[in-house]
């Protein structure tokens, strides 16, 4: 069963209210699956009309972000 990542759900609070979003990962090494599918899938697929846009995202992150469903 799939767990939602707490994490994650705190940085989409109120992001509703915004038409894109720039989610900057500069310092971060890695995002785990559970937060990656919580913004980039779950969330997203309830928003659809919101663009969301990582910057500074590494290899690793930008697999996550894919694996999900998102796009770099």
């Amino acid at each position: 069963m799939f767990n939602p990542c707490p994490e994650a759900k705190r940085v989409v609070v109120n992001l509703e209210h915004f038409r894109e979003i720039e989610l900057d990962f500069k310092g971060v090494a890695t995002v785990g699956q559970a937060f990656g599918d919580e913004i980039f899938r779950v969330w997203h697929n309830a928003h659809p009309e919101i663009r969301l846009v990582p910057i500074h995202a590494n290899d690793n992150i930008k697999f996550m972000i894919r694996r999900a469903g998102g796009e770099v």
